[in-house]
């Protein structure tokens, strides 16, 4: 289960930007937390990695996600949000 909404968070953000949240968000909820990849994430959204990557940090500056300081590092989080495994 997730406790954080999106309702009103992505306002006035590039409509990329909040589809990467939002496919960020779906997949976290149906994986049980996990993140997807940068490339899953392009490859969904039919956008170049860059794409991605520079939305995330959009979307990091926001405080609407956080990203690892490790580079390669595939977790995404997302502030508030508690994940539970999927049934």
């Amino acid at each position: 289960m997730m406790v954080v909404s999106d309702s009103g968070r992505l306002q006035g953000l590039h409509p990329t930007a909040a589809a990467v949240y939002r496919f960020v968000l779906s997949f976290k909820r149906e994986c049980g937390g996990d993140s997807p990849s940068r490339r899953e994430i392009a490859e969904r959204l039919d956008v170049p990695v860059s794409v991605v990557h520079h939305h995330l940090a959009t979307l990091e500056r926001a405080g609407l996600v956080t990203l690892p300081s490790a580079r390669g590092a595939r977790r995404i989080g997302i502030p508030g949000a508690v994940w539970t495994p999927p049934v």
